[in-house]
């Protein structure tokens, strides 16, 4: 039963609607990481809030916490490919994407 009731959820929970983002930084070397994100929502004007979750056991948990920001590329309708290629589990993910490093935060940008 728990089984059936848990494909039913993600059945339904697949097909809702929300809002997509990647977010993207960079590791302690200076190597960039990102992954799709669907839990993403503004929290706050003043000051500026806004609240993501990631899986606990994601890859990308460690590199996250220990970053000091990270940058949030809103996607557009035709960007599904990129969608995609960052929720993947391929660790390469960056080599399939257009993106550059800042100068001055050190992130890793999405060219969209």
């Amino acid at each position: 039963m728990y089984t059936e009731t848990v494909s039913l959820y993600k059945q339904i929970m697949g097909n809702y609607p929300s809002g997509v983002t990647i977010l993207t930084t960079t590791d302690a070397d200076g190597n960039p990481c990102g992954l799709t994100v669907n839990s993403f929502a503004s929290v706050s004007l003043d000051p500026l809030l806004v609240l993501w979750c990631i899986d606990r056991k994601s890859t990308n948990l460690e590199t996250f916490q220990q970053s000091e920001g990270f940058a949030v590329h809103i996607l557009s309708i035709d960007q599904e490919d990129l969608c995609w290629t960052f929720a993947g589990k391929d660790a390469d993910r960056f080599s399939k994407a257009n993106w550059s490093l800042s100068k001055k935060i050190y992130l890793s940008f999405l060219v969209l």
